[in-house]
């Protein structure tokens, strides 16, 4: 991110600790908050009709979810 980018948001911006298995948002839903990964990857997930999840894409410090 350009550091002129980084100043805008920065005061906004707070560490949220997350345990594995937080949902971070839902398709459909409205958008509440944007989530910067810093040290982990999150994952876009599909529920399949017995349950098992399934994962649609991957995120890390090169992108944002939300």
């Amino acid at each position: 991110m350009a550091p002129l980018d980084y100043e805008l948001l920065r005061p906004h911006l707070r560490r949220v600790p997350l345990e594995i298995g937080t949902d971070l948002a839902s398709a459909g839903e409205q958008i509440e908050a944007v989530w910067f990964m810093e040290g982990s990857v999150a994952g876009f997930l599909d529920v399949l009709w017995d349950r098992r999840r399934l994962a649609m894409g991957l995120v890390g410090r090169e992108g944002c979810i939300g």
